[in-house]
C-alpha cells in the first residue's frame, strides 16, 4: 500500500484538532479535519495531564475510524509542547522525547501530548514521527532577556506553531518572503500569546504562562507585589496556587467557564459581570501595551 498520507495532531487544553492529509506532487490536499471537543468537566476528572493520553488517543482513534490511513501513512506530526528551548523548525520524535514530554517537562500542559500521540501512530504505522514549532521555541535576542532582576531572566513560551503559520499566511498575502516578516500576530485559545516577528523570528513575545494578557484558563501577568503576598498567606500551597493561575484563572475564575462561546451567550442575556469580563479580557489583549512594532 502506498504510503502518502500524512496525519496531524494539535491538542490542546479543551480541544484536539486533527487533521489527515494525503500528497498531490508537491503540495497535499486534506481528507480529513475535525475540531474534537472535550467536556471541561470529563478533562478535570484527570489527575494530569500525562493521565489524559489513552482517552486523547482513544479520540484519535476515533477521528481515524472507516479510514485506511494507518497503513497508508508516511509521517505523523504533532504539535511540540514544553520541553527545553528549542529553535524553530521539525523535530523528529523518539521514545526519550516521549519520556520527557509526559513525565519530565518543563510545566505540563495538554501540546505535550503532541509527541507522545504522533509516536504512538507512527510506531502502529511504521513511518518517523515529528513535533513542528514547540511551545518552547526561543528565538529572542539578549536584549530581550534582561528582566531587571539577573536571576529571573525572560524566556520564550509562546504558541509558535500558529504565530509562525499566521505568519507565513501574511507573508504569503502580503507577497513577500516569510523570512523577511515584520509584524506582531496574537494566538487568541485557552491561552493567550502576542509575539513580534522580525524577520520572521519570534524576537519578543508576551510569554503565554506569564506575562500574557489574562484568556479564558489563565490569569496572565498580575502585579507582584500581591502576588508575592498571596504566596505567603498561607491560603494556598504551590501546586494549588500554580494550578488557580493556570488552569482555573482568567474567564474561569470570574465565570465558571472556559467556553467563549458560553461567555458571548451570556453577554448576549444582559449579564454585566460576563459583559465586563468578556471587555476586560479584550482591553488586555491590546498589543501595543506590550510589544512596540
Amino acid at each position: 500500500m502506498t504510503q502518502n498520507m500524512i496525519l496531524t495532531i494539535n491538542p490542546g487544553t479543551t480541544t484536539m484538532r486533527c487533521g489527515l492529509y494525503e500528497r498531490d506532487g508537491a503540495a497535499v490536499k486534506p481528507v480529513r479535519e475535525d475540531t474534537i471537543e472535550h467536556d471541561e468537566k470529563v478533562m478535570a476528572g484527570f489527575a494530569s495531564i500525562a493521565d489524559q493520553f489513552d482517552y486523547r488517543a482513544e479520540c484519535l482513534s476515533k477521528f481515524l475510524a472507516g479510514t485506511d490511513a494507518v497503513g497508508r501513512l508516511a509521517a505523523v506530526a504533532g504539535r511540540g509542547g514544553m520541553l527545553s528551548p528549542v529553535p524553530a523548525g521539525v523535530i523528529a520524535v523518539n521514545q526519550a522525547l516521549v519520556d520527557f514530554a509526559l513525565h519530565t517537562p518543563r510545566y505540563h500542559h495538554a501540546s505535550n501530548l503532541g509527541a507522545p500521540l504522533a509516536f504512538r501512530m507512527a510506531t502502529a504505522a511504521h513511518c518517523p514521527a515529528f513535533i513542528v514549532d514547540p511551545v518552547s521555541v526561543d528565538e529572542l535576542p539578549p536584549v530581550a532577556r534582561v528582566s531587571g532582576f539577573p536571576e529571573i531572566p525572560r524566556f520564550s513560551f509562546v504558541h509558535a506553531l500558529n504565530i509562525r503559520a499566521c505568519g507565513r499566511r501574511l507573508a504569503s498575502e502580503l507577497g513577500k518572503p516569510f523570512a523577511k516578516l515584520n509584524a506582531v500576530v496574537a494566538h487568541m485559545g485557552a491561552g493567550i500569546s502576542i509575539a513580534a516577528l522580525k524577520n520572521g523570528r519570534i524576537v519578543d513575545s508576551s510569554n503565554r504562562m506569564e506575562l500574557s494578557p489574562f484568556s479564558p484558563e489563565r490569569a496572565g501577568g498580575l502585579p507582584p507585589m500581591p502576588l508575592i503576598e498571596l504566596c505567603y498567606s498561607g491560603r494556598y500551597d504551590k501546586a494549588t496556587l500554580m494550578k488557580q493561575l493556570y488552569g482555573k484563572g482568567g474567564v474561569f475564575a470570574y465565570l465558571g467557564t472556559k467556553d467563549m462561546r458560553r461567555v458571548e451567550a451570556m453577554v448576549d442575556a444582559g449579564e454585566e459581570q460576563a459583559k465586563l469580563v468578556y471587555d476586560a479580557m479584550l482591553y488586555d489583549l491590546a498589543p501595543e501595551k506590550r510589544i512596540p512594532c
